[in-house]
């Protein structure tokens, strides 16, 4: 059983055992809070279409869903709320950018 520290907590979790406390099995470190990075609008549509057609030779329309797809992520991750659903989100965001 996994115990979170709280309905805002994004990696503050500890493991519930047989007989002692959840505290006992994994120590809570304190958290720095730091405040978000402020990010405006960024289209990066065009810029991406260019590199699919001179580094891939293929049809950049192609790829128009999931690039519309990929920018609405984006604007989810820089407009994310403060609580659990905001670390999916950034998690789900960073996952998409860290593979390329």
């Amino acid at each position: 059983t996994l115990l979170r520290s709280g309905p805002g907590s994004c990696g503050s979790v500890a493991a519930a055992g047989g007989g002692g406390s959840a505290m006992e099995a994994v120590p809570r470190m304190p958290m720095i809070w730091l405040d978000l990075k402020e990010a405006g609008e960024f289209s990066f549509g065009a810029a991406v279409k260019e590199f699919v057609l001179k580094n891939y030779g293929e049809n950049p329309e192609n790829y128009n869903e999931e690039l519309k797809k990929l920018e609405q992520l984006r604007q989810s991750a820089v407009n994310v709320p403060r609580d659990f659903e905001g670390c999916s989100i950034l998690r789900k965001y960073f996952g998409q950018i860290g593979r390329a």
